[in-house]
Order: structure tokens, then sequence, then C-alpha cells
């Protein structure tokens, strides 16, 4: 999954986009994984995008989905649970 996120954090508004990852190790059934990557994207003078990873959240299990939440966060969807990032 991927959603836009735009945060204003000191009167700066910040731009990214956020990814939500899983994996299940099929060598070891009941393993599973899931991570959520911030990155920034930005147009460099030759026209190229130049893709920063800015932050990532390991989690336990896979990430289902992910919404913006005011200003300042991300929430997550993993298994029954919903949290904020």
């Amino acid at each position: 999954m991927v959603t836009e996120w735009n945060m204003e954090l000191n009167g700066n508004l910040y731009q990214y986009v956020a990814l939500g990852t899983g994996s299940i190790n099929a060598n070891s059934p009941g393993v599973h994984g899931g991570r959520v990557i911030v990155l920034s994207l930005r147009q460099n003078a030759d026209g190229m995008i130049d893709i920063k990873r800015r932050f990532q959240v390991t989690c336990d299990e896979p990430v289902y989905s992910l919404a913006p939440y005011g200003s300042r966060f991300v929430i997550r969807r993993i298994s029954e649970s919903s949290r904020p990032d």
C-alpha cells in the first residue's frame, strides 16, 4: 500500500510518500513481518527524480493499510489493530 503524507512541522511543509510492506517466511510458518517506509521525492536539475528514505518502522506483522492522520502521523494497520507512528 502507498499513501501520500504531508506533514507540517515548525511552519515548514514536508511532502512524503509512505509505503507499507508485508512478508511471510515460507520456511518458517507463522513468521511474519512488515515495514512502514517513508520516502521523499525531489526532481533534480537534470529532470530526474531523487528518492531518499527518510524513516523506517519495522513491524512484527505485515502492514495492511496506511492512512494520514493529522499533520504529524501516519496510521498503520497490522493484524487486527491500528497504531499511530
